[in-house]
């Protein structure tokens, strides 16, 4: 036990003497995680009709980004929300150190198409790379999505999705049931 702690001293004492940067040095950028102030890509958009939307960017690295927007309920103006890498998976992680630009792109995005199509509430459900009960993705998207939410929306958890929500509804007076 006494040569464990010795070890752990000398770990200890060999850290305190590198010269490692200042801590203020090693996160001068942490003011812009999670902030949508990073500059977006360029993007795209494809009505495909009146129940779709899908928007489209692309990386420096080459990545093809597609965020899609399809039409749940047309009376009560709810849409889903989905994104990711062309012809990849839900849960694909590219891991290119692009993730707060994407996410920005994707806040940029989302602000065109509520200014746009003027929904009620959009549901987004990420996917889970691990295993279900993995809710990284889950947690990081929404303290992203709520950090960087316009004002006449909130965001809320509920079950699997993460719900941006109009605070004062639109209601269309002339919609027909069928």
């Amino acid at each position: 036990m006494a040569r464990i702690l010795q070890i752990i001293n000398e770990e200890i004492n060999s850290l305190h003497n590198a010269n490692l940067p200042e801590f203020g040095e090693r996160l001068h950028n942490l003011d812009e995680y999670g902030q949508a102030n990073l500059p977006s890509y360029d993007f795209n958009i494809d009505d495909l009709g009146y129940d779709q939307v899908n928007y489209n960017f692309d990386t420096e690295d080459g990545d093809e980004y597609v965020v899609m927007f399809n039409q749940f309920d047309r009376i009560k103006r709810i849409w889903d929300l989905q994104f990711g890498v062309v012809d990849g998976t839900p849960t694909d992680v590219l891991n290119r150190g692009r993730r707060d630009r994407v996410m920005s792109t994707l806040v940029k995005i989302v602000n065109a198409f509520i200014d746009k199509y003027k929904p009620n509430a959009i549901r987004f459900k990420p996917s889970k790379s691990k295993g279900e009960e993995d809710m990284r993705r889950y947690n990081m998207y929404m303290a992203y999505i709520k950090k960087n939410m316009r004002s006449d929306y909130f965001v809320y958890p509920y079950g699997e999705y993460i719900i941006i929500e109009r605070k004062i509804k639109i209601v269309d007076k002339n919609a027909v049931t069928v």
